[in-house]
C-alpha cells in the first residue's frame, strides 16, 4: 500500500501522528479517517510512504492532487482488473438486492398498490390523479 500526503511540518511528525491516531482508533478512543481501515487491512508497517514537503497549504492540497492523479494513471488497469473481479463476484448478490427490493409491493394513500419498479407508472394513473384533486379541493 502507497500512502500519498504532504505536510507543511516534518514529514516524520505528520507520519507519527497518523500512526499514533490509528493506534487510538483501534482502542476505540479517536474517530476513524479514511486511511485506517487500510492500515488495518494491510498493517500500518507494510505501508509505503511517499514525503513531500510544502511551502503553504494550498501548495500542499495541490501537490496531493497531482500524486493521487498519477497514482490513479499508474495504477489504472490494476483498478479495472480489480473492479471487474469484484462486480463478478458480487454480481448474484446484487441482483438478488434489486430484484426483492423491486418487487417488495407498498399501499398508496390513494388505495392503490404498486411495487417500486412501477412507482412512476401509479403516480401518473387516474385513480391516484383523482386522490390528488379530492386532496387539493
Amino acid at each position: 500500500m502507497c500512502y500519498i500526503g504532504s505536510t507543511i511540518n516534518k514529514f516524520s511528525w505528520r507520519w507519527q501522528g497518523h500512526k499514533k491516531n490509528f493506534r487510538s482508533w483501534v482502542e476505540g478512543k479517536h474517530t476513524q479517517m479514511s486511511i485506517f481501515p487500510y492500515f488495518k487491512s494491510h498493517g500500518i508497517e507494510n505501508s509505503r510512504s511517499l514525503s513531500k514537503t510544502a511551502v503553504n497549504k494550498n501548495n500542499a492540497f495541490a501537490i496531493d492532487q497531482l500524486r493521487k492523479t498519477e497514482s490513479r494513471k499508474d495504477n489504472k488497469e490494476k483498478f479495472k482488473a480489480y473492479n471487474k473481479e469484484y462486480y463478478r463476484a458480487n454480481k448474484h448478490r446484487w441482483d438478488a438486492i434489486s430484484k426483492a427490493r423491486l418487487a417488495a409491493r407498498s399501499n398508496c394513500e390513494c388505495g392503490g398498490k404498486y411495487s417500486a419498479a412501477n412507482h412512476h407508472v401509479h403516480v401518473r394513473s387516474k385513480k391516484h390523479k383523482r386522490w390528488l384533486e379530492e386532496q387539493s379541493a
